[in-house]
């Protein structure tokens, strides 16, 4: 519950300064927002477990979520998905596609 509130704080203070920088400078600005199922498909093994472990089911869905906040020029991106991490080359892949669009 803690993160989920701390999330909507972070969220509410960037678009509250994006609004700000817009009427500062009279930036015309955009936000979009979106979310994207990641939960893997069954049988995958589990990381974490000091045997080899697959999953069986599944007890919720994993997500990404990601906000984009820019002015034209610039452009500002938060993404958080809903696992323990990442490697260093799938946030490359991330990164290089953000660039591409």
């Amino acid at each position: 519950m803690r993160t989920l509130m701390f999330r909507w704080m972070v969220v509410t203070a960037l678009v509250s300064m994006g609004f700000t920088v817009a009427a500062t400078y009279g930036a015309d600005m955009e936000i979009g927002f979106a979310r994207v199922d990641i939960t893997p498909p069954m049988g995958i093994r589990m990381r974490g477990h000091p045997f080899d472990f697959f999953a069986k089911g599944v007890e919720s869905d994993l997500y990404a979520n990601a906000m984009c906040i820019g002015d034209g020029r610039t452009k500002i991106m938060m993404v958080s998905c809903d696992v323990a991490g990442i490697s260093n080359e799938m946030a490359a892949r991330v990164c290089r596609k953000i660039e591409e669009d």
